[in-house]
C-alpha cells in the first residue's frame, strides 16, 4: 500500500490485510526492509499478492486489448473526460492489442509507441500504458511492468512554442486595450500570471483593490465537464492561491472597478461561454492596432519572463503561477529575453578578459603576501612564487 524510506536504504512497506480486528479496522501488515527503491517495491508487491484484499483473478491468457477495455478502464474512478483521454490512448496502442498480457515486453512497447508520430501521441501513449500495467501490477495480474525498462524517443515533433512580450510591447499592449470592455481580464493576466481560464472566471467581489496592494482571490477556473464548460473549483489544490497586484495595473484596475460589480468578463456568463471566444477577441483587437500577437494565454509565459528578468526568485514566479513544480515553471514557462542572452555572452567574455589579464588578485603571491603559515613551495623568481608540483 505504500513505501516510506526511512532511512539510507532502509524502507517502511505497509499494506492492508483482509484480517479484521475487534475494533472494526483492517490489520496492516508493517515491515522494514533493507535494500534499493526498486528492490522494496518488489517486496512491497509480494506482501500485497499475499495480504491485500483486492487482487483480482483475472486469466493469464488475456490480452493487452481485453485487459485494457474490459477491466482497466471500467476500473478508474475519475471525471468523465479523463476517461476519455485515456481511452484515446489506449487507441494509440492497437498494435499491441492483441499480445498476451503476461508476454508483453520491453521490445514490444517500444516498437508500438515508436511507432507513432513523435511529440505528444508518444507522450500520451507512453502515459496512459504506464498507468494501466501499474494497475496491473498492483492487482497481482503481473509481477513486473516492463514500460519500466523501455527507452522511449520522444522526438522534436508537434513540440509546442511559447512566445512572449518585451516590457514595451506589454506596455504598448495595455495601452491598446485602455477603453476596452475585456480590458480587466488582460489586465489581470498580464500583472499576476493568471491562466486564461483563471481570469475569464473572476468577479469583481474577488478582487480587494481598497490598499497599496491589491489582492486578488483565485479559486475557481473554467474546466471542462462531461463536454460542458463549468466554473469550478481547480482539481490542482495549487492553483487556489492569492495573487498580488501594484504599479500602473492596480491603479488602473482602481479605476475600471468604481460601481462594477458581476464578471470581469463583459457580458453574460453561461454554460456556453467559450475560453477560446476571449483568445479571438484578443487577436482581433491586437491585429487591428498592428502590434505583435500572441495568443491571449502567452501573457502568462511574459509574466514569469519578465518577473524572473526582474529578479523574482523563480520559487515564487511557480507559486504565483499555481504550479505544483518549480521545473514546470523553468521547463515551459520561462523564456529568456533574447537581451539577456546577448547580456549574458557580454558577461561570460568580460570574465574571461579579467581572468587573462594579469591583475594582484590573480597573481601567484609571495612569500611575504603568504606569512608564516603559507602552503606554497617553490622558487623564487622577480620577488614572485612559482607554483611547481611537491610530492
Amino acid at each position: 500500500m505504500s513505501i516510506q524510506n526511512i532511512g539510507r536504504n532502509k524502507w517502511r512497506v505497509v499494506v492492508k490485510t483482509d484480517e479484521i480486528l475487534p475494533s472494526g479496522y483492517h490489520r496492516y501488515i508493517d515491515k522494514v526492509f533493507n535494500g534499493s527503491k526498486a528492490e522494496a517495491q518488489t517486496y512491497e508487491r509480494k506482501l500485497e499478492a499475499q495480504y491485500a484484499p483486492y487482487n483480482l483473478s483475472i486469466k493469464s491468457d488475456i490480452s493487452v486489448g481485453e485487459y485494457l477495455y474490459d477491466i482497466w478502464l471500467p476500473s478508474l474512478v475519475v471525471q468523465a473526460s479523463t476517461i476519455r483521454r485515456y481511452a484515446d490512448g489506449v487507441k494509440l496502442l492497437e498494435s499491441i492489442h492483441k499480445i498476451p498480457l503476461d508476454k508483453l515486453n520491453v521490445y514490444s512497447i517500444e516498437n508500438a509507441i515508436h511507432a507513432l508520430p513523435e511529440g505528444h501521441p508518444r507522450h500520451h501513449a507512453k502515459k496512459v500504458l504506464s498507468v494501466a500495467l501499474n494497475a496491473a501490477v498492483r492487482w497481482g495480474t503481473i509481477q513486473f511492468n516492463p514500460l519500466s525498462k523501455a527507452e522511449i524517443l520522444y522526438g522534436e515533433g508537434e513540440k509546442q512554442k511559447y512566445t512572449t512580450y518585451s516590457t514595451s510591447e506589454l506596455l504598448n499592449v495595455l495601452d491598446a486595450f485602455k477603453g476596452c470592455p475585456s480590458e480587466a481580464v488582460v489586465l489581470v493576466i498580464a500583472g499576476c500570471g493568471l491562466s486564461r481560464e483563471e481570469a475569464l472566471a473572476l468577479n469583481w467581489s474577488d478582487l480587494d483593490l481598497s490598499g497599496d496592494v491589491g489582492i486578488i482571490n483565485i479559486n475557481k477556473a473554467w474546466i471542462r465537464d462531461n463536454k460542458e464548460l463549468r466554473i469550478k473549483n481547480p482539481k490542482n489544490p495549487h492553483r487556489v492561491r492569492t495573487a498580488y497586484l501594484q504599479g500602473i495595473i492596480l491603479d488602473r484596475l482602481k479605476e475600471l472597478s468604481q460601481d462594477k460589480e458581476g464578471a470581469l468578463w463583459p457580458g453574460k456568463v453561461h454554460a456556453h461561454t467559450r475560453p477560446d471566444v476571449a483568445t479571438h477577441l484578443f487577436e482581433h483587437h491586437i491585429t487591428k492596432c498592428n502590434l505583435r500577437y500572441i495568443p491571449l494565454n502567452h501573457l502568462r509565459h511574459t509574466y514569469a519572463t519578465l518577473a524572473l528578468a526582474a529578479g523574482v526568485d523563480v520559487a515564487l514566479v511557480s507559486k504565483n503561477l499555481g504550479h505544483a513544480r518549480i521545473s514546470t515553471t523553468v521547463d515551459y514557462y520561462i523564456i529568456p529575453l533574447e537581451d539577456e542572452r546577448k547580456a549574458a555572452a557580454a558577461v561570460y567574455a568580460a570574465a574571461i578578459e579579467e581572468h587573462n589579464t594579469p591583475t594582484p588578485k590573480n597573481l601567484p603571491k609571495t612569500r611575504a603576501e603568504m606569512g608564516n603559515n603559507g602552503q606554497y613551495f617553490g622558487i623564487v623568481a622577480d620577488s614572485r612564487m612559482l607554483p611547481v608540483c611537491v610530492f
